[in-house]
């Protein structure tokens, strides 16, 4: 485990989960940044399923930069703008509860 002391540090395994999550993936007010850290070292992979701040869910692909991304609201006002940062790019979606979008880069 990646906190082996005695007895089992659930904190210390989660935190690394949780950091690693945050070099993919970020959501705070309102804004999704996606790869805001990635390491040269990963070439490629995928993230599926990650809960994010407002409701949302996403998964993404990426091969040394971002391929596709999803986003579906699982609750949440419906109303308020979904942000997505990517490098530079930035955009603003609107999903409805239960709706999900597709972003292909």
């Amino acid at each position: 485990m990646f906190s082996s002391h005695p007895p089992f540090q659930i904190d210390g395994n989660y935190g690394f989960l949780a950091s690693i999550t945050e070099i993919l993936v970020q959501s705070h007010n309102g804004v999704i940044r996606v790869l805001p850290a990635l390491p040269g070292s990963w070439p490629s992979g995928a993230l599926t399923g990650v809960r994010l701040r407002g409701g949302l869910w996403a998964c993404l692909t990426c091969s040394g930069a971002l391929a596709s991304l999803g986003i579906r609201r699982l609750s949440g006002d419906p109303l308020r703008t979904v942000t997505v940062v990517y490098t530079g790019r930035r955009e603003e979606i609107f999903l409805a509860i239960g709706e999900e979008r597709w972003l292909v880069c």
